[in-house]
């Protein structure tokens, strides 16, 4: 495995992006600053809750997180006519400024947001 496709390289990129010392993410993340200096060591494997937990915290994909640690194989390639494999495409075409990747982020969150709400919303009443 690559140093780009280590867990614990990829939560010291996420941590470094964000400024975050282990301590602080291990506070976020409700787990002991030991732990997380495990992961970052690579004395230990996140377990699949744990990275269901910093896809979470670091607002990540779970799937790429999961894969990362080990837990799931990596999944086959985006087809060129599935509309996300466009949309990324086109990302990688733009310019991403501070503010450009903010709203970016920005619009994604709250559509991600408000697709949970509507599943909530589907949710049968049983009572």
């Amino acid at each position: 495995m690559t140093d780009d496709q280590n867990i614990g390289a990829w939560i010291r990129r996420q941590m470094l992006r964000r400024g975050w010392t282990a301590a602080e993410l291990a506070r976020r993340m409700g787990v002991g600053s030991g732990r997380i200096s495990e992961w970052i060591g690579g004395k230990r494997i996140p377990s699949s809750a744990s990275c269901i937990r910093l896809a979470d915290v670091f607002d990540a994909d779970p799937d790429v997180v999961l894969t990362i640690a080990g837990h799931r194989v990596a999944t086959e390639p985006l087809s060129p006519d599935d509309p996300h494999a466009r949309v990324i495409a086109l990302v990688k075409r733009v310019r991403l400024t501070p503010d450009r990747l903010a709203g970016l982020e920005g619009t994604l969150l709250s559509w991600i947001e408000f697709d949970r709400r509507d599943q909530l919303d589907e949710t049968p009443n049983w009572t």
